[in-house]
């Protein structure tokens, strides 16, 4: 009888199963590529062009903010559709050629972000690196972003309108193991960051394609500025800046550390900030899938005003993150540093306090990115973003002041206190609301 209730529970759950199998597959694929590919970037470009590495990924990752939240809210509106619309199709194509042609226009806004950076980049950040080969990496990188800029809006329109996790993970695990091959074949051959970076370019348009392709197969609906609303891209604009300022935040909080360290210590530290985080990273991101894996599920039961089952499975991804959270911080906080020294050498430079900030910032992380999930999916996050801009001065203010006494040590302390402060207890706070 316990064997039958076993495999009853199995196929009961077997949709979700599968969701979070190919989920774990990618996070393993990603986890291995960077487990083998760091120390040969390491021993390959030398530890500076490591950190400018690092540093060019985190600005090219801002630059993502250009889309100014209009793509978050894709899918706040796409819940307003109903089912039984008559005029569905239209309402689709409508609010998919605004939201398209909205983003083309402000990918515009990044050109001279871009061109300050290329001018100045020497002057904003300590490096010993040559100036013209950091300039015209950041120029190819920039080339590359801009598939990586129009991928995010299908992407968006495969996981979270289609619905289709499985079918977005396989397209990722691909895009992974190609791009390391790539990778591995030109750090082998005593290849450049430069050509790593012309590589890219490759790889995200390639991947642009595909999900292009596929949005169209699963999907009907057309893109054109004949269905484009000057009067809803205005009713778009307010909730849109509120997702603008909490994605900024997001990415400040992974990206501002590293930039602020590339400024104020030198692009050298960035690596061992870099290295020190690593291993709460790779476990947030791990623990972050049971969240990813459920929005399609709060989506539909937001878009079917299905509160009680809504408040179940938040209250079931909550328990299952905040065990796993916490098992990860007590296992990083004791063995992270000899982890790090075993993966990467015994002359591997690490900061062991900065190891401790992050075990415990893991379970904040965590339980803040349900959360900032929930309510971003169901449109509740006006006053979020709020949160999050006193979030961010806070970080910012604290990085600056505690770097001057503890260095790297003070900008994740910074890191940690402004996030547990803010955004944790108030999302917290506003689920519970949303949800009773």
């Amino acid at each position: 009888m316990r064997i039958f209730d076993f495999f009853v529970l199995i196929k009961k759950n077997f949709h979700f199963l599968k969701l979070l199998s190919t989920s774990y597959v990618v996070f393993f694929v990603q986890t291995c590529a960077m487990i083998f590919q760091t120390p040969l970037f390491i021993q390959s470009i030398g530890v500076g062009q490591y950190g400018i590495w690092i540093l060019m990924q985190n600005i090219t990752n801002y630059l993502i903010l250009f889309n100014f939240g209009f793509i978050n809210n894709l899918i706040a509106e796409y819940i307003k559709i109903k089912h039984d619309d008559s005029d569905k199709d239209l309402q689709l194509n409508r609010l998919f050629s605004s939201v398209f042609f909205t983003i083309l226009v402000t990918f515009i806004l990044t050109v001279p972000v871009i061109l300050f950076l290329y001018v100045n980049f020497n002057k904003l950040f300590v490096s010993d690196i040559g100036n013209d080969s950091n300039q015209i990496l950041l120029l190819i990188l920039y080339v590359g972003f801009l598939s990586t800029y129009f991928s995010t809006f299908f992407e968006a329109i495969n996981q979270y309108v289609i619905g289709s996790i499985f079918h977005k993970n396989l397209i990722e695990i691909a895009k992974i193991v190609l791009s390391n091959i790539g990778f591995h074949l030109i750090l082998r051959n005593q290849g450049t960051l430069i050509d790593i970076a012309f590589f890219l370019i490759f790889i995200n348009a390639f991947f642009l394609f595909v999900n292009i392709i596929y949005s169209k197969r699963y999907l009907s609906y057309k893109i054109s500025f004949q269905f484009v609303r000057i009067e809803s891209i205005r009713q778009y604009v307010k909730p849109s800046l509120h997702f603008l300022f909490l994605n900024a935040i997001y990415i400040a909080i992974f990206n501002s550390d590293n930039i602020l360290i590339g400024i104020l210590l030198g692009t050298e530290y960035i690596y061992i900030y870099a290295i020190s985080f690593r291993l709460t990273d790779i476990s947030s991101k791990l623990i972050r899938k049971v969240t990813e894996i459920s929005i399609p599920k709060m989506v539909n039961l937001l878009k079917t005003n299905q509160k009680e089952r809504l408040k179940n499975l938040y209250s079931k991804i909550i328990i299952i993150q905040s065990i796993l959270a916490v098992l990860a911080g007590i296992v990083i906080s004791l063995f992270g540093g000899d982890i790090l020294i075993l993966w990467l050498g015994p002359t591997i430079d690490f900061d062991q306090n900065v190891i401790y900030v992050f075990s415990v910032y893991i379970t904040v992380y965590t339980v803040y990115f349900t959360n900032w999930t929930l309510l971003n999916v169901s449109g509740n996050h006006s006053f979020l973003s709020i949160i999050s801009i006193i979030e961010l001065t806070i970080n910012i203010s604290l990085s600056v002041l505690l770097c001057r006494y503890l260095g790297i040590f003070g900008i994740g302390l910074a890191t940690l206190v402004s996030t547990l402060i803010c955004s944790f207890w108030y999302s917290i706070f506003k689920v519970k609301k949303m949800l009773s």
